[in-house]
């Protein structure tokens, strides 16, 4: 496939429980055409990151059950995906300024 990957839809979901790590799950549409649902907004010792759908495996840890290959997509997920979220708690702060 010679046409690259592009984030064409992005939801995010804040998270309504008071959590310092996890902040918000996302669901993407890439191109029009595939959805990938419950990313996570993680807070992480460096900032915000976006984790990638995942199970926990039986022995506790967790694998990635879709991830992007280059490095090149991932920084674009991340963007569109923390572009989002930041918008979203504006549009809730400025909500909850309104009396």
């Amino acid at each position: 496939m010679s046409e690259s990957l592009k984030v064409t839809s992005c939801r995010v979901f804040l998270n309504q429980i008071d959590n310092d790590r996890l902040k918000a799950s996302a669901s993407i549409i890439l191109n029009n055409e595939f959805a990938i649902l419950d990313l996570k907004i993680i807070r992480g010792n460096m900032g915000l990151f976006v984790a990638m759908p995942n199970r926990r495996r039986r022995d506790g840890t967790f694998h990635d059950v879709a991830h992007p290959i280059v490095q090149s997509l991932r920084e674009h997920i991340e963007s569109v995906v923390l572009v989002e979220y930041h918008q979203q708690l504006a549009a809730q702060e400025a909500g909850s300024l309104c009396y």
